[in-house]
């Protein structure tokens, strides 16, 4: 009887262990694979920021809180309009010449990649210093503070510092180092503002502190980097010659100015609703929509950070390979499943999400629960065709990707101002549908071939 027993517990394990290895060979699940990686780092990152945020909140009130978030937001902004997306070409040019074990080409594409991080560093510094004082000014910000919040604007140098290592640990499915700096800076932001709420804290020391882990934050990314290609011996010769970096590869000049336009106008609208908010409804208002956009993103930055990350070389990797199926495979199935988990999401908002906002931040900012519920709503339809994006980039059709984001970006705007005008910080919200409804539908409009030919 014991013998019976025993081959049926052998059986069972065989059969889990190879449907496991059968899950594992399945290509279009590789991004799920290295999002639950990422998902690690950015589950901590998420409850981290909520807990920085909050404390924040909670420490200076809601003036003084959105003052830090409209410097924030001006940083980040400038970052994402001005920085080179250098993970991209590193990506799209580099996947070919490591599945070929062409190391100096590699290299090539490397240090191209990093003058244009150098490049981005350089003036998205100068515009913060030139433009942070006339910004201030418009947007309330007292004189006083000026000079605290060019010094804080000096972190966008950070910021863009590490794009193209982040493309060579992505090369080389280093999801787990990624993982682990995410959560880097927000863990010093709450450690940091947990002292400063118990020590009585201002404006000034909090901005400090936000320097300071923005600072050790991405930095880690570059040295991380450097760390796995001396393991790997891609790091030989790396500086021996500069010759070839300036043009690595034909028309990589042409892909990186259009993914940096394309990423530009894909993230920097984030960061316009919170300053457009500030300019029109005060710096208060945009606390309260700081508070909405972090809680709506529990349900877009999965996707944004962890799949969209993930999904990109494979996508290179494929189209390289000539593996049309597979990619197609990969595009409609990530889609959908990440769909219907952004629904489930989207639902558990909607009932719990007013509680939530009064237990973690306070009473007095439940009024951002109304403008959460459209910030989520629009998430979560952009979620269901979040591939489309990445897959027109990887099969070269850039430009009309940037056509759209222009066209989206625009139809923001329009919508963004006469809905404050007409529902005020809802109205903020709600102006995030017309992103969401013009981009990815614009890019299956227009985009028809080359998705018909990317899936054939």
């Amino acid at each position: 009887m014991r013998d019976g027993v025993n081959v049926q517990v052998t059986a069972e394990t065989e059969t889990r262990t190879g449907l496991l290895a059968r899950l594992r060979g399945k290509a279009w699940l590789k991004p799920f694979r290295s999002a639950g990686v990422l998902l690690i780092g950015r589950s901590a990152q998420g409850v981290l920021s909520l807990v920085a945020v909050a404390l924040a909140a909670r420490a200076l009130g809601a003036v003084d809180f959105g003052t830090l978030t409209l410097l924030h937001s001006f940083v980040l902004m400038v970052g994402e309009m001005v920085r080179f997306q250098s993970w991209q070409p590193v990506l799209r040019y580099g996947a070919p010449a490591m599945e070929a074990g062409d190391t100096p080409r590699l290299q090539r594409i490397l240090r191209f990649g990093l003058m244009l991080d150098v490049i981005s560093a350089c003036i998205g510094a100068g515009i913060v210093l030139l433009a942070m004082a006339p910004m201030a000014g418009l947007l309330g910000i007292p004189v006083e503070l000026h000079d605290a919040a060019r010094w804080y604007g000096l972190s966008v140098v950070f910021f863009m510092l590490n794009s193209a290592a982040n493309g060579a640990l992505r090369l080389c499915d280093r999801f787990d180092l990624l993982s682990a700096q995410s959560a880097i800076a927000p863990l010093i932001r709450v450690i940091g503002s947990a002292a400063l709420l118990f020590l009585g804290g201002g404006l000034v020391a909090f901005l400090a502190v936000w320097f300071v882990a923005s600072m050790v934050g991405r930095l880690y990314l570059p040295l991380a980097a450097w760390h796995e290609m001396r393991r790997r011996g891609l790091s030989d010769g790396f500086w021996r010659s500069m010759r070839g970096s300036w043009r690595p590869e034909p028309g990589i000049w042409g892909f990186s100015l259009g993914t940096n336009l394309s990423t530009s106008l894909g993230t920097a609208q984030q960061h316009l609703g919170v300053l457009a908010v500030g300019w029109v409804l005060g710096p208060a208002a945009a606390g309260l929509f700081r508070v909405a956009r972090q809680f709506a993103n529990v349900l877009s930055k999965p996707t944004q950070k962890l799949l969209v990350p993930s999904i990109y070389p494979e996508l290179a990797r494929l189209t390289a390979k000539g593996k049309t199926g597979a990619r197609r495979k990969m595009v409609v199935r990530t889609a959908l499943l990440s769909g219907g988990i952004s629904a489930l999401v989207f639902a558990a908002l909607a009932v719990f999400g007013e509680t939530l906002i009064a237990l973690v931040v306070g009473p007095e900012f439940t009024e951002a629960y109304t403008a959460m519920l459209w910030l989520a709503f629009a998430g979560m339809l952009g979620v269901w065709l979040f591939p489309v994006g990445p897959l027109l980039i990887s099969t070269g059709w850039v430009r009309l990707v940037v056509t759209v984001r222009l066209v989206a970006m625009i139809g923001y705007l329009v919508a963004l101002y006469f809905a404050m005008s007409w529902y005020g910080l809802a109205g903020a919200g709600m102006a995030t549908l017309a992103h969401v409804l013009l981009g990815p539908p614009l890019m299956l409009l227009f985009g028809r071939r080359a998705l018909r030919a990317a899936f054939a």
